[in-house]
């Protein structure tokens, strides 16, 4: 029979059997006095053995099923795609209307004057005469200036015989040069005979196209195409290029523009994004958009008032008709609407999640006002940026969605 390690060859336990700590103040000698309580230790000491084993791997056990399943639930979590709806910035349009008086005006205008003295010889337009660019409107007759033209004529046919002659003279004495006909300063001076010749015939063609460039102007041509609203001569009358007076105001009357005066209160809601349109007064005509064309940027120091005009692309409506204009803010630059779900407060500080690239970013914003479902917001936005709707702090700590 094998022995346990620490039994004596006189069948009694040592008495360093680690078994006895179990048994405190027992001696092994007390414990196996007899064969009963030497049973019942060896029961008694198995059961607690068995005890102490069942307790060491229970928190083995218990790690084993418990670790798999939190490391799946985790490997689950890091695989999970959120997904996440996006909505775009728009710019904030203002519902603030204003009504003010306006005045149709042409979109030129401009008033043709002489450019040449004279009489007018012939008119080939009239009031309300329709005509294009370049085209005649009327002619001067100038009788001192095709007097002058006739002479400058004259002088250069005069100046080009003589140019020919000094040319000759000088060419033939410098034949003669060698001969001993004739002396070097003899040479010297027909030579410069012929270049102040020549310099006199350019400076005579210099004065007949002077000349003929004013003649030009005796014919009156139309610098734009359209309409002859005013005249102001008669066939004979005496025109001078001094006058004050103009010979005829032509209008481009396709285009026309309407002339607002803007007071000062509400002169800062006008731009180049303002929206305008037009009644007229009197008729059922209306234009619904306007574009804004040019404002005079100075106040009027009589009314307090600015020019602002508006384009209209015409079609019937004349210049001198008045109407009414209604001004719309359109979108500010700066100010754009998002649904009230995309702010999210962060440090008591409103904030939004902008998606882009697959990267999720915070960007602070201003609230300026909070309506139905929207909210006003100001900051660095625009209206390409895809920003997220109902954000949570699960997009922070996890990869950006895709």
């Amino acid at each position: 029979m094998r022995r346990w390690r620490g039994w004596s060859s006189a069948g009694c336990w040592s008495e360093r059997c680690p078994l006895l700590l179990l048994c405190p103040g027992v001696s092994a000698r007390s414990l196996l006095a007899s064969s009963h309580h030497k049973q019942r230790f060896i029961s008694m000491t198995l059961q607690h053995v068995a005890l102490i084993i069942s307790i060491s791997a229970f928190p083995v056990i218990a790690w084993s099923v418990i670790a798999p399943e939190e490391s799946a639930k985790t490997a689950e979590l890091k695989s999970t795609t959120l997904e996440i709806k996006t909505t775009q910035p728009r710019l904030y349009e203002s519902t603030e209307r204003y009504s003010l008086p306006a005045t149709l005006e042409a979109a030129e205008s401009v008033d043709i004057f002489a450019r040449a003295n004279g009489y007018l010889k012939e008119r080939h337009v009239d009031i309300g005469s329709e005509v294009k660019q370049g085209q005649l409107l009327a002619r001067l007759s100038s009788p001192e200036l095709e007097d002058l033209i006739h002479q400058a004529r004259a002088d250069i046919r005069k100046q080009k015989s003589l140019v020919l002659l000094t040319k000759r003279l000088a060419q033939r004495y410098q034949q003669l040069k060698d001969t001993g006909v004739v002396s070097i300063v003899d040479v010297e001076e027909k030579i410069s005979d012929f270049e102040v010749a020549k310099a006199v015939l350019t400076n005579y063609e210099a004065r007949l196209e002077q000349l003929n460039e004013e003649y030009a102007y005796t014919e009156i041509r139309a610098p734009f195409s359209g309409i002859i609203t005013q005249r102001f001569t008669e066939i004979g009358q005496r025109i001078s290029a001094s006058d004050q007076k103009p010979l005829f105001t032509l209008n481009r009357q396709n285009e026309l523009k309407a002339v607002v005066y803007i007071p000062q209160s509400i002169l800062n809601k006008v731009n180049q994004r303002t929206g305008a349109s037009l009644i007229i007064d009197g008729t059922s005509e209306t234009i619904d958009e306007l574009q804004y064309l040019r404002q005079s940027s100075i106040l009027s120091s009589s009314d307090g008032t600015m020019r602002v005009e508006f384009l209209i692309r015409n079609t019937s409506l004349t210049p001198g008709m008045t109407g009414e204009v209604k001004l719309r803010q359109v979108a500010t630059q700066d100010t754009y609407v998002l649904p009230l779900n995309t702010i999210r407060m962060v440090d008591g500080k409103p904030t939004i999640q902008v998606f882009e690239d697959g990267n999720v970013t915070r960007l602070p914003v201003n609230i300026d006002a909070f309506m139905t479902n929207d909210v006003r917001v100001s900051g660095n936005l625009s209206t390409t940026q895809k920003i997220i709707i109902n954000p949570n702090a699960l997009l922070e700590t996890t990869n950006a969605p895709s």
